[in-house]
């Protein structure tokens, strides 16, 4: 029986995808390299990532909690967790369609499964988003902010969002690979959908234009695990959004990868 090249070519899609998740020790080493490197030398090293975050959700904090009349308490919980959350997101992003391209070196010499160098890019970014959780951790705490049941539904969305990431990264790097300038423009889009994202203010506080948070897919990401942690439930309208994108966004994952894999090597 004769295999299709359409066909052999998503196995082999699948193939690199399988073989790279078989080398768990690699890529987790890789991704925590990459992690310590950026502090080697630094006298506190990685606590850095902490004071940056805890500067920035002060300053936040400071500067417009009042000013969008909100119990402080509760406004920096909402905001700290917001912008970790986000942290996460634009940080995995932003470096992710450059992830072919830093990787070019070994991509050429080294033998390793492609998608490889995509989970060392996220697990670099799962290392600083555990840095990062200890500010909201810290804001609970100074702010007495009881700890409901429902946090719990926090980690089905985590492990979503991560999810999501694994697909979009490759889909940027490829993008990034081929046009060098989409780095720099992603980096511009993602700073302007900082602002235009509900990190630190509410969708509600909209009024009758609330519905522009919603038609934002990254609200419907944050929510997922937002919400559980400031003690509310997640809306159907949110998970209905975020699994619908993951769909679509796997079914054109798979379809880039299988055909562009073996391009990329002439583009970096």
């Amino acid at each position: 029986m004769t295999v299709r090249s359409s066909d052999a070519g998503f196995l082999s899609g699948v193939d690199d995808i399988v073989q790279s998740f078989l080398r768990t020790p690699l890529w987790v080493t890789m991704g925590w390299y990459d992690f310590e490197l950026q502090y080697r030398r630094a006298f506190i090293g990685p606590l850095w990532e902490v004071i940056i975050i805890a500067v920035w959700v002060a300053g936040l904090g400071l500067l417009f909690g009042r000013l969008l009349g909100h119990d402080q308490g509760d406004y920096l919980v909402y905001m700290a967790s917001g912008v970790v959350l986000w942290q996460y997101v634009s940080s995995t992003l932003t470096t992710g369609a450059n992830v072919f391209v830093a990787n070019s070196r070994q991509i050429v010499s080294v033998n390793n499964p492609m998608f490889t160098y995509v989970l060392r890019n996220v697990i670099e970014h799962l290392a600083k988003l555990s840095i990062h959780s200890i500010v909201f951790i810290a804001v609970m705490v100074l702010t007495r902010t009881p700890v409901e049941p429902v946090v719990l539904f926090a980690v089905p969305g985590l492990v979503v969002l991560v999810f999501t990431t694994l697909w979009a990264v490759p889909l940027l790097g490829f993008i990034g690979a081929r046009f060098r300038d989409f780095t720099h423009l992603l980096r511009a889009g993602m700073r302007f959908l900082f602002f235009a994202t509900p990190v630190f203010w509410y969708a509600d506080g909209l009024d009758d234009r609330a519905y522009l948070a919603n038609y934002n897919p990254f609200t419907h990401f944050m929510e997922i695990v937002r919400a559980p942690l400031i003690g509310e439930s997640v809306s159907l309208t949110s998970w209905a959004v975020v699994l619908i994108i993951n769909l679509v966004g796997i079914g054109i994952m798979c379809v880039v990868y299988n055909r562009l894999r073996r391009a990329l090597t002439l583009w970096i």
